[in-house]
């Protein structure tokens, strides 16, 4: 009789598992968190006398735009968190593979989490390409009537400045590509980069990370056995890391990204202003301080527990039940 313990069997996905199941993942979370984002992009973005603060922000956007307010711009992100997460679960997949190859660790061995953490980032690389568009359209269409609903002020130059400019995302899309080609579309680019590799770290890292102790606890090396809520306590923490890590590259791509709103009386919806990202950190910088960097933060954090808690309980229940069952030993 081998004294040898009998490893438990563990479900392996491939990568277009990973796919799918990220991308439904992906809608779950965004439908939970979109009103938060939305008051995070105003934050970000209005001017200083527009919210006195993230209730204040909530208050008057349901006050004057009802609940369908918090969910102006959806389509895009949802479209493209869909996406999104499809892209940063098989690229998290295809990423462990080829340091794997690189490290010639066998497929039955768990990475360090140094290692894990490396896969996470590379994966938010290739999600970066396809968010800075996504973006871009979400963070237009959130902020472009801010101005004329908040201020009281009725001269024409701000009421000419600030009426509503887009019918929806196809209209952003044909009008930046107008004005400004497909670079337009990329604006902001450089901060989307920064974030979601940053960001891909620490949020699969610390997910990884929250897990291992997790099954420690339970005396199991197999995250199958884990209960729903602990991956949702690992999920939250990692979305809470993901977010505190982040936010004030984010804030720069915000801004960048919905320059043209940024109006005064001076500036014309739709003038190109083209700042760089160093000079727009600059501008952050100058106007309050590193603590103008996390306008909104505290909104963000708070949606990060209940969607990467939920993005990753879905994620792994669906893996479960659904996975194509291939088994390494």
């Amino acid at each position: 009789m081998s004294n040898i313990k009998e490893q438990e069997p563990k479900l392996k996905l491939n990568e277009f598992d990973d796919l799918v199941f990220g991308a439904i993942s992906g809608i779950a979370g965004k439908i939970v968190e979109f009103p938060f984002d939305t008051v995070k992009v105003r934050l970000q973005t209005s001017s200083s006398d527009t919210f006195n603060g993230t209730f204040d922000c909530i208050k008057k956007t349901y006050k004057n735009e009802g609940f369908s307010g918090f969910y102006k711009g959806l389509s895009s992100p949802l479209v493209g968190s869909m996406i999104e997460n499809g892209i940063l679960f098989s690229g998290f997949g295809l990423a462990q593979n080829l340091i794997r190859k690189v490290t010639n660790k066998p497929k039955d061995e768990p990475l360090s989490m140094s290692q894990y953490t490396l896969a996470g980032g590379l994966a938010g690389t290739g999600a970066a390409m396809l968010l800075t568009p996504v973006e871009l359209v979400k963070c237009k269409l959130q902020v472009q009537d801010v101005e004329a609903l908040y201020h009281s002020t009725t001269t024409n130059a701000v009421q000419t400045s600030t009426k509503v400019h887009y019918k929806g995302p196809i209209h952003v899309i044909y009008d930046t590509l107008k004005k400004h080609g497909i670079r337009g579309m990329y604006r902001g680019h450089l901060g989307t980069l920064i974030r979601e590799v940053s960001g891909g770290a620490a949020w699969f890292g610390i997910y990884e990370i929250a897990c291992n102790y997790m099954m420690k606890s339970a005396n199991t090396t197999n995250k199958d056995d884990l209960a729903p809520w602990k991956l949702a306590v690992c999920g939250a923490l990692a979305g809470i890391s993901y977010n505190s890590l982040s936010f004030p590259v984010d804030m720069i791509k915000s801004r960048m990204q919905t320059e043209e709103f940024v109006v005064t009386n001076s500036k014309k919806m739709g003038k190109k202003l083209g700042k760089s990202f160093a000079t727009t950190a600059a501008e952050i910088y100058k106007s309050g301080g590193i603590r103008s960097f996390y306008k909104g933060c505290g909104i963000t954090i708070a949606r990060s527990v209940p969607s990467s808690g939920i993005i990753f309980v879905t994620y792994e229940l669906l893996k479960r039940n659904f996975g194509r069952h291939e088994y390494i030993l």
